[in-house]
């Protein structure tokens, strides 16, 4: 453990040169540093932290960045810690090896206003700060208020939320203040939303669904998720015509079992079997079409590899708030 004069921004970066003079020693060839970005990943101390440094890992490859790891314990506890270490790949076909920076800080609960002056003489000069926070507990805590406007951009995950229509409205909240808040849960509706238009590519189906009377959504059996509300209002908003909305728990652990499009003269079912696969019926037309689950790591490639304010997703956040309040 660190004493907090001992962890300071100058202790940290002080340990961060001396582990590049010693890679660049391990190498004959030397270390390439990659940096695009400062990453922040915040998370509870109580989960287990190797997943997190894979993902990180991960992410490295296609957005090199100063990733600093907040682990935060609740608590009165009044010291810091923090350690050092490198990221490093050896390219297909070359020699020299790619190595990006990792700073873990460890803090409880109430030094988060510490840990925010840490993180603030960390961040990499002149390049974005991405901050994505694992935990919707620290997230909605006002303390970590200060984590937040640090950021030019915050990722977080609602799909494990148990009170949507909370953490929508102050999802909303925060974008209506300016800050660009993204939730990996409308991410991942995206093999959804494509399959979806895919199939309204077809001019049958959509004349045959010009007129839609009701959308029912299956979902798994703990209350409907954010997802189920971020689909149901996509669809309203993509439809542009007032229709019937029917949330419905279904029997697996599925966020979303089933969608369900009905006509007057015509249904369109999409069911979500157990593997990796979307079972399509449409008068009685029967597909299948691959829907592989995708990773966390996946899910933050495909935000990190977006720019600028996603503005379905703002009219679609709003319908969802709506929608979540019947």
């Amino acid at each position: 453990m660190s004493s907090l004069a001992a962890v300071s921004p100058d202790h940290i970066l002080k340990n961060l040169g001396e582990l590049w003079i010693a890679l660049g020693q391990q190498q004959e060839s030397g270390v390439l540093r990659a940096c695009a970005m400062t990453m922040i990943v915040v998370d509870e101390e109580s989960v287990e932290p190797a997943p997190v440094q894979e993902m990180i890992a991960e992410l490295m490859h296609g957005h090199p960045s100063r990733a600093i790891l907040l682990r935060v314990r609740p608590g009165e506890e009044t010291d810091l810690e923090s350690r050092v270490y490198a990221q490093c790949w050896m390219p297909f076909g070359r020699r020299q090896q790619i190595c990006c920076e990792q700073i873990e800080v460890r803090a409880s609960e109430a030094r988060l206003v510490e840990a925010h002056r840490l993180l603030l003489g960390l961040l990499a000069p002149d390049l974005p700060v991405v901050l994505i926070c694992r935990s919707l507990r620290l997230f909605l805590l006002p303390a970590f208020e200060p984590m937040l406007a640090v950021a030019d951009r915050i990722i977080i995950d609602s799909a494990a939320s148990t009170e949507a229509r909370h953490l929508l409205e102050t999802i909303a909240s925060q974008r209506r203040a300016g800050r660009q808040v993204v939730d990996l849960a409308w991410t991942r509706l995206t093999p959804w939303r494509e399959t979806i238009a895919a199939e309204f590519d077809d001019p049958q189906v959509l004349q045959k669904f010009s007129r839609l009377k009701r959308i029912t959504i299956a979902h798994r059996r703990q209350g409907p998720p954010v997802e189920a509300w971020y689909l149901a209002a996509w669809l309203r908003c993509a439809l542009e015509q007032p229709v019937e909305i029917q949330l419905q728990a279904g029997a697996s652990k599925e966020a979303i079992e089933l969608l369900l499009l009905s006509a007057e003269q015509a249904q369109l079912a999409m069911t979500r079997s157990p593997g990796a696969a979307l079972h399509i019926v449409w008068n009685e037309q029967a597909k299948t079409v691959p829907f592989p689950p995708a990773t966390d790591a996946d899910l933050l490639r495909e935000e990190l590899s977006l720019s600028g304010r996603d503005k379905i997703y703002d009219e679609v956040l709003d319908e969802a708030i709506t929608l979540s309040k019947r």
